[in-house]
């Protein structure tokens, strides 16, 4: 019964975190938004750090180079 109530709570949660962002940013198509969101293979406690290492960092570095383009839109200036 917990599980879907966290569920919807970390979801709203996100998007509200979303909207906040994009309201700070005067941002309403999205346009000076990128947002980096990724599904592990697994759970990663808070607390194992060498874990979350191991996990997160590959996908952060895949998610940096795929999103790059974007991102260089965003700042107007060219992709290396």
């Amino acid at each position: 019964m917990l599980g879907p109530i966290m569920d919807m709570m970390f979801a709203m949660q996100s998007e509200l975190a979303d909207r906040a962002t994009a309201s700070l940013l005067h941002d309403k198509d999205g346009d000076r938004v990128l947002r980096v969101n990724v599904t592990l293979n697994k759970i990663v406690e808070l607390d194992d750090v060498d874990e979350a290492v191991r996990q997160l960092k590959p996908l952060a570095e895949r998610e940096a180079r795929t999103g790059i383009g974007k991102f260089m839109e965003m700042v107007g200036g060219e992709v290396i």
